[in-house]
């Protein structure tokens, strides 16, 4: 694995290798938003997660090439099959070696943390509009400057 990240390191630059890479991060963000629950067939699961990664790895190869002004079909042939290949080592890489599971830890960590500071804030707001002093109101409206007119 680490020879074929750092080839396609060497022949194609960080960005595109981070691009590569991003398809991963991508069909988590899909697969932690539920959207694949419906589906109770692993094997038609399986299939979808490999025509989103599939199509993943062409949109990036396009837009590299169009980007970058080099765009002929040989070599968006052999760059949608590199960044395929990379996609799918690194994945398998990530579920295999537990990865996943410390990301996902990790994650919910986080979103624990941000739905309590969520909740916090709320509370505070509906405490703060339940002890509003209505004499406070009136002196900030007397202190307001009166219209001579």
């Amino acid at each position: 694995m680490e020879d074929m990240l750092w080839s396609f390191f060497l022949e194609h630059g960080w960005k595109l290798t981070l691009l590569a890479l991003s398809g991963i991060p991508f069909l988590g963000i899909l697969k932690r938003a539920h959207l694949f629950d419906g589906i109770q067939n692993n094997t038609k699961r399986k299939a979808i997660f490999e025509g989103i990664s599939s199509a993943f790895s062409i949109l990036v190869s396009l837009i590299y090439l169009l980007v970058v002004d080099r765009f002929e079909f040989g070599k968006f042939a052999i760059l949608f099959v590199g960044i395929l290949m990379l996609n799918q080592t690194a994945y398998a890489l990530f579920e295999n070696l537990g990865i996943r599971d410390v990301v996902n830890k990790g994650l919910d960590i986080v979103w624990d943390f941000v739905k309590r500071l969520v909740t916090k804030e709320s509370d505070n707001d509906n405490t703060d509009k339940n002890t509003t002093n209505d004499d406070e109101n009136i002196d900030i409206i007397d202190d307001l400057p009166k219209d001579d007119k």
